[in-house]
Formats: structure tokens, C-alpha cells, sequence
């Protein structure tokens, strides 16, 4: 092998090599590595770099078109031609994405909420209502269910939301809003009274100025004939002049003292307007600021709910949360059933209609929520009392990838419907709104568009998750002024309701690279066709 000349063909194969048609001799390992070489070069060419998975099939190419679009192709091996998704030759439905589809489903299924898990918070309900006339006070109380158990979103062996409302107060408010306004009206006629009369007194003093302006134009024709009488006219214009001067000083004084006495007279007016209302709304509460004091809710929860939950058989009192802004009582009913109790938390019943109505629009809309909060319970990037973003921010995340995708465009529906006077899904906006829209992509789709938008479409730090708006906005724009915490550039996500808050508040730096990796990983298993855990 040391000579400078080619082995002969024996000495080739008893090391191990072949002798090439170009007379030059390659070793097989060589040869292999050559090959792959070859291999990389034309991937450089095609523009495309080729992943593969431990299954042995091609992974999905990102360098093309990342906006909007799923990775919907693939390299088929020794070819460079590229195929669809499903696009297989054997037809839809023996490609990668009908069985992500049906895994998916298969998923969503397993953690559906049984026949006995409904039926166990029908009970609990129940149990819940039959307690509201105990309660007392001057009110009558009402028992409403919120959240994922309410909303569509749901799955088994999730918690269960509860809040008791005072029918009464809601009403007291809406009352003494109502006086407030009638107040604020007559207040502005009685003002448009007083413009009207003092327009009415101007014109009074010009015609009196016209007519004495005839007047001494009269008498100066006069005395241009009679000299002798020059004196006179002087006097007389001089002592006109004073009177004019003195009924125009005492006319001003008896303005002044008339706007003073008006607006004494408003200012009673008002005092005593506000001393009636607070009347009314007294008389409503049953009289004095000690029951309005019993219906807050840490007094309501700790003074009432909590004794008559101790005494019942079916339920305990797990953990007393009464210092929170939402104070809850959390309790457990017949030994499975979690359920957070609260009191007079009526903006989480309107968010929760808003969402059911979004659920309701169509089912994939529902199984994309659910698939999402599943990975991110998985992934550990969900709880807020642990910094991370909280189970609503993710449904809300999803519903505006939705609606700003140019594939599915869910129809943005207003909040305003949704109020306790609102008509919710029987709202002439809502039906407008929803009239027409169709879905034509799979949840399998969706999930990968949702996973390809927050990794390579969403602006972190600029632009802002607004489901009230429903069109993608960046955080220097007018609609969010009041945004708390805007300039800081962190993911932002709106309140729909409550539109100065910002749900990134509880959101941890750490949690958000975290977040930010997490999105980036269940990515990089959709693009081997494999479910995020």
C-alpha cells in the first residue's frame, strides 16, 4: 500500500475497498461519507434545511413562508419534489396531519367531563341554592356559575366557580343611577332657563340705548337752531349720563346678588337632591351603612356561608382566601369536587357569557381552548399563584389568534351585548356578527397555526392580545392609553371588561423565557408530527 501505484484488484478487496470506473480506488466508509456529503449539497441548493426524526420520516420544512400557513410540506427522500401535508399519494387521511388530527382527538375525549362529574356539580349546585335563603339580609340572593365549567371550556375533574349576587343591590345601583341621571337633566334645563333670561335682559338694554340714542339725536338737530338753549342740553346730556351710569351700577348689583342667590339656591337645590337620593338608597338597603357593611363580600362569606358550609354533611371548608381582591372560600363537596366560592363577582359572569358565546360558534373553537390549556398545564407555564400566566389569558390568547388569523377570521363580538342589561347571543350585533362565518380548517390545523403565530408572527413586547378590538395592535396606539404597565416590554394581554388592566401583571421575567421556550419546543414537536405533552 506504501508504493505510489493503485493496488491490484485482489489486494483491493482484501482491504476492504473497490476499485471506481475512474481508475481511483474509495474506501466504504468513505464512500458513505461522500454520499452524505452529496446529500447536504443538494438540500443547500434546493434552499431548504432537512431534519429528520427518530421515526425515519422527514421532518417539516420551516425556511418557506412562515406566515399564516401551517407546514404543510414535506421532502420526500432521494426526490427533491415536495408534497402537501396530506397530500400523499394514497389520498387525505394517511398523512401526518389526519393523524395528529386523530390523536388529537383521542386526547380531547379522554379528558371530556363524564356523565357522573356534570351530574356531581348539578348537586352541588343544588345544594348551594337550597342555602341562599339563609343568608338573610334585606336582599335577594342569586347563585351563578362562571368559568371553564360555565363557558364551554371545561374538562373532567376541573374546579368549579360559584358566586352568590344581591339582586337587591344590583337594583339599587341601577336606581339611584337612574335618579342621578334625572338629576343631571333638570340641572341642565334650569341652566338653559338662565341662559334665556339673561339673553332676554340684553336685548332689553339695547332697545333701551337705541331709543335714548333717538333721543339725543332728536335734541342736538334742536339745539343746532337754538344757541341759547346750549346750556340746557349740556346740563341735561351730563345729567343723563349719571343716570345712566347709576341705573347701569345698580342694575349690576342686582345681578350679581341675582347669580348669588341662584347659585345659593342650586347649591341647596343639590344638596338636597343628593340628601333625597341618599334617602332612597338608604330606605332600599334596609336603612343604614351596617347593612351595606354585611353584604360585602369577606363579611358575607365569613359571617354566613362559611358556618352553614361547616355545618353540612357533604361539604369542607379546604382554604380561606378572604384578603384577596376577590375573596373566595375554597370548599370541597363530597369528598371530589372542588369549587371556589365568592361573593358579588359579577364581571366574571359577564366575561364567562362573552366566552360561552365564542365556544358556541363552533365546537373546534372549543377543542383549540382546551387543547391549549392542556399543553400549558403540562408545560408547567400555567398558574397564576406561581408567576405564570393564568388559565383566562390563555383562553384569551387562543380567541384572538383566532380572530386576527386570515384563515379563520372568528368574528369579534361586542362585549357592551354581554352586560347584565345586555340580550348576550340573542343580540342583534352578535347574530350580525356571526351570520355567515365558517370554519374549514381541522383543530389539528388550528393548534399548529396558533404554535406557528406566537412563535413567528406574534410582535412580543409591542403588540397586544385584544379579543374587545379583535385586529392586531401595537401597544403605542390610542385604544390602549389606560393599559397599565404598557411601556414595559412584556407580552400584553387586554381585559376585555376591564380595559386598564393588564393580564401580564402576574407574569414573571423568568416565566415568560420560559413561556417563550415552551412555545418554541411544542413547535419543534408538531414539526415531526407529534403532540405537545
Amino acid at each position: 500500500i506504501g508504493s505510489a501505484t493503485a493496488p491490484t484488484e485482489g489486494a483491493a478487496k482484501s482491504l476492504g475497498v473497490r476499485r471506481m470506473s475512474d481508475g481511483q480506488v474509495m474506501g466504504e466508509g468513505a464512500e458513505a461519507g461522500a454520499a452524505r456529503r452529496r446529500q447536504r449539497t443538494r438540500g443547500k441548493k434546493a434552499g431548504a434545511s432537512q431534519m429528520r426524526g427518530s421515526h425515519g420520516q422527514a421532518a417539516l420544512d420551516f425556511t418557506n413562508n412562515l406566515v399564516w400557513q401551517p407546514p404543510a410540506f414535506f421532502r420526500r427522500r432521494r426526490k427533491g419534489s415536495w408534497s402537501s401535508w396530506n397530500g400523499l399519494e394514497g389520498g387525505v387521511g394517511k398523512g401526518p396531519l389526519e393523524r395528529l388530527n386523530q390523536d388529537l382527538q383521542a386526547r380531547l375525549v379522554e379528558v371530556a367531563p363524564r356523565d357522573e362529574d356534570i351530574d356531581c356539580i348539578d348537586r352541588c349546585v343544588e345544594e348551594l341554592r337550597k342555602m341562599l335563603p339563609r343568608l338573610g339580609g334585606a336582599s335577594d340572593w342569586k347563585l351563578s356559575i362562571f368559568g371553564s365549567a360555565a363557558n364551554g371550556f371545561s374538562v373532567r375533574d376541573s374546579d368549579v366557580d360559584v358566586t352568590c349576587i344581591s339582586a337587591a343591590k344590583l337594583l339599587r345601583h341601577h336606581r339611584f343611577a337612574s335618579d342621578m341621571s334625572e338629576l343631571l337633566d333638570k340641572e341642565k334645563e334650569k341652566e338653559k332657563a338662565k341662559e334665556k333670561e339673561k339673553e332676554e335682559r340684553e336685548e332689553k338694554k339695547e332697545e333701551k340705548k337705541a331709543e335714548k340714542d333717538e333721543e339725543n339725536s332728536e335734541e342736538t338737530e334742536e339745539t343746532k337752531h337754538e344757541e341759547d338753549n346750549e346750556t340746557r342740553v349740556e346740563e341735561k346730556a351730563e345729567k343723563e349720563k349719571a343716570e345712566e351710569k347709576a341705573e347701569k351700577e345698580e342694575k349690576d348689583e342686582k345681578d350679581e346678588k341675582e347669580e348669588k342667590e341662584a347659585d345659593e339656591k342650586k347649591d341647596n337645590s343639590n344638596c338636597e337632591k343628593a340628601d333625597s337620593v341618599g334617602e332612597k338608597k338608604e330606605e332600599d338597603s334596609a336603612g343604614d351603612d351596617e347593612q351595606q357593611l354585611a353584604e360585602e363580600p369577606q363579611a358575607v362569606l365569613r359571617g354566613r356561608w362559611q358556618p352553614m358550609l361547616e355545618e353540612h354533611l357533604q361539604f369542607k371548608v379546604v382554604e380561606e382566601i378572604f384578603f384577596a381582591k376577590v375573596p373566595i372560600l375554597k370548599v370541597q363537596f363530597d369528598g371530589r369536587l372542588e369549587v371556589d366560592l365568592s361573593c358579588q363577582n359579577t364581571r366574571a359572569v359577564q366575561n364567562t357569557k362573552l366566552l360561552r358565546a365564542y365556544a358556541n360558534m363552533d365546537p373546534r373553537v372549543r377543542e383549540l381552548v382546551i387543547a391549549v390549556k392542556l399543553w400549558a398545564k403540562a408545560a408547567h407555564v400555567c398558574g397564576a399563584a406561581k408567576h405564570h400566566l393564568s388559565s383566562y389569558s390563555f383562553t384569551l390568547l387562543t380567541i384572538y389568534f383566532l380572530q386576527v388569523s386570515v384563515d379563520v377570521q372568528l368574528p369579534c363580538l361586542p362585549v357592551a351585548a354581554f352586560e347584565p342589561d345586555g340580550a348576550g347571543e340573542d343580540d342583534k350585533q352578535v347574530k350580525a356578527a356571526t351570520a355567515g362565518w365558517v370554519l374549514r380548517l381541522s383543530t389539528a390545523e388550528l393548534l399548529i397555526n396558533f404554535f406557528l403565530f406566537y412563535n413567528f408572527c406574534f410582535a412580543w413586547g409591542r403588540e397586544v392580545v385584544s379579543t374587545r378590538l379583535g385586529t392586531r395592535h401595537i401597544i403605542e396606539e390610542q385604544p390602549f392609553e389606560a393599559l397599565q404597565g404598557r411601556w414595559s416590554a412584556r407580552m400584553h394581554i387586554e381585559d376585555p371588561y376591564i380595559v386598564h388592566r393588564n393580564l401580564h401583571c402576574v407574569l414573571g421575567c423568568e416565566e415568560e423565557l420560559q413561556l417563550r421556550t415552551a412555545f418554541a419546543e411544542a413547535m419543534h414537536g408538531l414539526s415531526f408530527g407529534l403532540l405537545p405533552p
